[in-house]
Parts: C-alpha cells; structure tokens; sequence
C-alpha cells in the first residue's frame, strides 16, 4: 500500500479527544496546549510515512515509539526535546487507557536519551545593576513600560507567561502583594518589593488608557509574551554580552540572589510557584557553587591560592 492508502481518522480522533481533555478538564495553559498538539501530530505524521497499512491506537507498538525516537535523534533535535515528545505520549496513551481505547501503553517503558543537567545561568548583583539603571531607559512612555517590566521581572521572579497575563486588579499595592495565576491555573501570592512598586506605579499614572492588562503595546493591547522577551533582549544587549539573554535569566537570578543571602528554599519554591521541591534545589546548587567560588578565591588555607 501506498502512503495516500494509509488511513490515520482513528488515530486522528482520538487525538482530539484527549486535546479536548487536557483543555477542558486539565486546565492546561495555551502553550502547554499547543506543544502537545505538535507533539501528538508529528507523532501521526511519522506514523503515516512509515507505515504500509492502517493504523489504529491499539496496533501502536513499543517499537514504534522507539523508532519514532530515533528518527527525532537522527533529525538533530536535542535530548530535552525528544523527552518532551515522549512524556506527551505517555501521557497520551495513559488517557486512552482509561478510556479502554488500548489494552497497553507502549510508550510507558520507554527512556528519551539524557538530558544534560545544565545549572541555570544568574546573573552577577553588579550586572542586575547596570541593567536596571535608570539612565538605561528613556522617559517616554515605552521607557517607562521598559524599566517596570524587567524592574518586576528580577523583583518577583515571575514566568514570562505571569507577567505578560498580569491586571490592574492583581496588584495590591498597600499590601505590597501579586496575586498570580500560574501553571496549571494555580493561583500564589508574590511580594513586591516598595521599588519595584515605586516604578510600576510611575507607570501606571503615565498611561492614558485604562486597559486591564498591566503591561500593553502602543495600540494599547495586551503585550505578549514575544513582545516582553524582545524588550528584555533589548535592554540586555546593552549591558551584557550574551545572546541567548531571556526573562529567565531574571527569574534565575531572583532565586540564586534569594538563596545567596540566607533565604529559605521552601519559601523561594512557593514564591517561583513551583510544584517540586526539587526544581527550586537547582538554584540551591548554583548558590553552593558560588558560594564555593568565593571561598577558593578568599580565604587563606583553600588551596586554591598562589
């Protein structure tokens, strides 16, 4: 048979029906939406160019998942990526179970190659200086936007996905506290420093729209979350010379900086809003290691001195 004979509507169906799920009843945010979409697609677009009769959920085998994985390798997409797309079918062929749609999850046994462990990158106190210098920014309108976004990004740790989504109504300013809506629309509370306050609310009063969304473009609409990163590369490119400069650099130096000063790592997790206590251990790592660093370099008996 012909890859024109292949008949994918089964698995097409039960696709969408398990899109459907995580939409409606799993909450899951647009973006995380959207990549399992691909995810799930990509998968059925292999499926179809491999194979020579019709395909059903069920006639999915542990083989070809596993050859599914290897084409991702031989196509260069890097062992974070091929992880993801495993932990999506999964996921998926776990829900079907449920559903009685298959008898086994193929995927379940199944390993995506390593990922390697990469310490996230802070940035050093002298560097979140220069980028928050206020000379930085111009006075118009669109300086002042500039400066409170990557004042309240480093102040409070937030996703690029919180801060862009932000109102009016979230912040309480007398309380000094963000109410935010994060991953898997759970909702914490996050302190706000009285600087950071002190800038959002210059802001504030320099708009003349009363648009809900904090942060807005010059149309006054919502500005995205790809509109924040390109300020954020903007004002990063002037002081510091690296390329890959994003929001997280911010959020990594929020909770390295946190931790370097005594902070507790329970309450940095619930302030980052995250879900394990082992994801907010990375940044204790990193702490170490620059605590390490400055003990080699300072103190008498380390070894490390000439």
């Amino acid at each position: 048979m012909s890859g024109s004979e292949y008949t994918e509507e089964e698995l097409k169906s039960s696709i969408q029906d398990y899109l459907s799920y995580i939409q409606s009843e799993k909450n899951y945010s647009a973006h995380t939406f959207d990549a399992y979409k691909k995810d799930l697609f990509s998968f059925s677009d292999f499926l179809k160019s491999e194979q020579k009769e019709k395909i059903t959920p069920d006639s999915i085998r542990r083989k070809d998942i596993k050859n599914y994985l290897i084409y991702l390798s031989q196509r260069g997409f890097d062992p974070a990526s091929i992880q993801r797309k495993l932990s999506t079918l999964k996921s998926f062929f776990k829900y079907l179970q449920r559903k009685l749609k298959v008898k086994t999850n193929p995927a379940s046994s199944l390993e995506a190659p390593k990922r390697k462990k990469r310490l996230p990158r802070a940035l050093s106190w002298p560097q979140v200086k220069s980028l928050l210098e206020p000379s930085l920014y111009q006075k118009e309108k669109e300086g002042l936007r500039d400066r409170a976004i990557l004042e309240l990004l480093y102040n409070t740790g937030l996703r690029l996905a919180e801060i862009s989504s932000l109102k009016r109504g979230d912040i309480d300013f007398q309380a000094g506290e963000i109410k935010v809506l994060g991953k898997g629309n759970k909702e914490r509370i996050v302190p706000i420093g009285e600087n950071a306050a002190k800038i959002l609310t210059g802001y504030l009063d320099s708009k003349n729209s009363k648009d809900d969304f904090i942060f807005s473009n010059k149309y006054g609409e919502k500005l995205g979350r790809r509109g924040i990163a390109r300020v954020v590369k903007k004002y990063g490119a002037k002081v510091i010379e690296e390329k890959k400069f994003s929001p997280h650099v911010l959020r990594h130096s929020f909770a390295t900086h946190l931790l370097d000063e005594g902070a507790n790592l329970l309450a940095v997790k619930e302030m980052l809003g995250h879900e394990k206590l082992s994801t907010t251990q990375i940044y204790a790592h990193v702490s170490l290691d620059r605590v390490k660093k400055v003990y080699q370099k300072a103190h008498p008996r380390s070894g490390y001195k000439d």
